[in-house]
């Protein structure tokens, strides 16, 4: 499938943000949760002098209204890209018209078909918000997505780019990246994938003596992954390589690269978070992962068979049992499974704790069996009371309190009504 993209006038920038109110505004990456979908993720570097912010903007044919032609099925998708400095001002934007192509039907539907492009604006250093739209020519659908963009100031040599992540594609991104293109979800499938890193040094002219340490953290910080190599550079030095997370399993980690001087002094760093998933994992080298996110939902008799299993057995099993809660089954995509992984990697973001993991806490377990509440009433400690949420579930007819008994925000359910 091929696609092209067209500059269109810029005066549709105004017609795309009279919406954008109702957009929440977010950290980057980020996902849209309406048609057209689509995921946007930035990165700043230095031009001729001058800041440039690229946009990168990831969008797939589910949710894309195709129209048949003689050659096959084409679809169509304006984007605009604005930026918005902290007074709500105007300071950059383009608009783009993607035109997309697919010569059989069912890539029309497919999440598998995407497409990645990169869309280039000069900005000062500053705090801005991001805002980009979709607007499906032929279904008239649009959405939104609004995101937080620090550029720092990188007039004071040597300093670095941002970095960003990569992927292989078919459609690579050309001189720049070779035969990759940026992860704009970051969130890497490294069992099938073999992932990059780029980011751009720049130097004074003369030349710096420097050295690159890159590091790779989990969720407490502990370094796993460590790299470190010396240059001397001149000008701009681009460095493209292995991220090296093969070793990695299932779960979220921190990029952190920082550039130091000959005698160790910091000049600056640079970090990204980014996300390794990968069903091979569950049924191969983590199986216990694999364990914990079936441990609402399967029976202790599946559970204890798949983990006596070996490998081979365990991909059956696994892939059996996901099939089996497929509500689409006709269609590439499992909502089921793409939920349940959702709102297990929410609960573990959002409700560990120092000595607990978050799908094992109570907020984790109601979270992930029962989804994201109609709403939270919270709380707060005081002389005589201790923190309390209490989370209804309305179309459910539940209603569940949670108590702080220690106050290090370990929330006990005490409480369970219908």
């Amino acid at each position: 499938m091929n696609d092209k993209l067209y500059r269109v006038p810029v005066f549709l920038i105004a017609i795309f943000l009279c919406s954008t109110s109702l957009a929440q505004i977010t950290y980057l990456p980020a996902c849209s949760s309406l048609t057209p979908f689509f995921c946007v993720d930035a990165a700043y570097f230095v031009e001729d002098g001058n800041c440039v912010v690229e946009t990168f903007f990831e969008i797939c044919n589910e949710g894309l209204q195709f129209v048949k032609t003689d050659g096959g099925f084409k679809g169509q998708v304006d984007v605009s890209v604005v930026i918005m400095d902290d007074k709500d001002r105007q300071v950059a934007g383009d608009t783009y018209r993607l035109r997309l192509y697919a010569s059989k039907y069912d890539e029309t539907t497919s999440v598998d078909s995407c497409r990645t492009k990169v869309l280039r604006l000069k900005v000062r250093p500053g705090k801005f918000r991001l805002i980009v739209k979709a607007y499906d020519n032929d279904s008239r659908a649009k959405s939104v997505i609004e995101g937080l963009l620090t550029v720092p100031d990188m007039d004071s040599l040597p300093t670095l780019s941002d970095l960003v992540l990569l992927k292989p594609s078919e459609h690579p991104g050309g001189k720049r990246w070779g035969n990759y293109v940026p992860a704009v979800r970051r969130k890497l499938n490294v069992s099938e994938e073999k992932t990059a890193l780029y980011y751009e040094v720049y130097c004074h002219d003369y030349g710096d003596s420097l050295t690159l340490r890159q590091t790779i953290s989990d969720k407490n910080g502990k370094a796993l992954v460590r790299h470190e190599k010396h240059i001397f550079g001149a000008g701009k030095v681009v460095e493209l390589s292995d991220l090296g997370v093969d070793s990695l399993s299932n779960g979220h980690y921190e990029l952190e690269v920082v550039l130091a001087r000959s005698d160790g002094s910091v000049v600056c760093k640079r970090q990204k978070e980014f996300e390794v998933f990968s069903e091979a994992f569950y049924f191969d080298r983590d199986v216990e992962g694999a364990v914990a996110l079936l441990t609402y939902i399967a029976s202790g008799s599946f559970i204890d068979a798949f983990e006596k299993a070996d490998a081979e057995e365990r991909k059956r099993l696994w892939e059996e049992f996901w099939r089996e809660k497929d509500p689409t089954p006709q269609t590439p995509k499992n909502e089921f499974y793409e939920e349940h992984v959702r709102r297990f990697s929410y609960a573990n973001q959002h409700f560990a704790t120092s000595m607990t993991e978050g799908w094992r806490t109570d907020r984790g377990r109601i979270y992930i069996i029962y989804g994201e509440p109609d709403e939270i009433e919270k709380y707060p400690g005081e002389v005589r009371r201790k923190p309390m949420e209490v989370w209804y579930y309305y179309s459910r007819g539940k209603r569940f309190i949670f108590v702080d008994e220690t106050g290090f925000g370990d929330y006990v359910l005490v409480g369970q009504y219908r």
